[in-house]
């Protein structure tokens, strides 16, 4: 599996066990936000899957200069591409609502409170153990993925020496 594919597999699981964990903790109503904040949702997946593009490369550097750091690297991975979904999606909302209802009650610093605090809180509280599993097999999987792919090109490379 590409180190591409194995980023998009965590982050997919992840979201697999977030719904699982919010229908187990609140029943279905618990999707209800789904329906809520259809922006903010669609604007933190697009964040998660694009940071997980763009990281994949730092990552295959990381482990290939460090690979015994590949379990670390693989969970420090994981949760910035969580932390970055989790800022973009809070950001829809703040524009959204924050800025414009700001006055003289409701102040910006209550806005960021509500809109950047409250999400991070309660996406790494409930999300902080399985981004530390699914982040830790992560890097293991890409060690053990560019070990491979090391090992193909060297007998790639035997191979087509002894021909010549």
């Amino acid at each position: 599996m590409k180190t591409r594919q194995l980023i998009f597999t965590a982050i997919s699981f992840n979201l697999i066990v977030a719904v699982i964990m919010i229908v187990s903790m609140f029943g279905l109503d618990g999707l209800e936000f789904l329906v809520e904040l259809p922006l903010n949702i669609l604007v933190a997946l697009i964040g998660l899957y694009s940071c997980g593009f763009y990281i994949e490369k730092n990552i295959e550097n990381t482990i290939q200069r460090s690979p015994k750091y590949a379990a670390i690297t693989g969970a420090s991975a994981l949760f910035l591409i969580l932390a970055t979904a989790t800022f973009l999606g809070s950001s829809v909302g703040f524009i959204q609502e924050g800025i414009l209802q700001s006055h003289q009650e409701y102040t910006i610093q209550n806005a960021i409170f509500d809109y950047y605090f409250k999400p991070f809180f309660w996406i790494f509280l409930m999300g902080f153990m399985p981004t530390l599993i699914v982040g830790i097999i992560l890097g293991l999987f890409i060690k053990t993925n560019l070990k491979n792919k090391t090992a193909t090109n060297s007998a790639v490379k035997q191979a087509l020496d002894f021909s010549g």
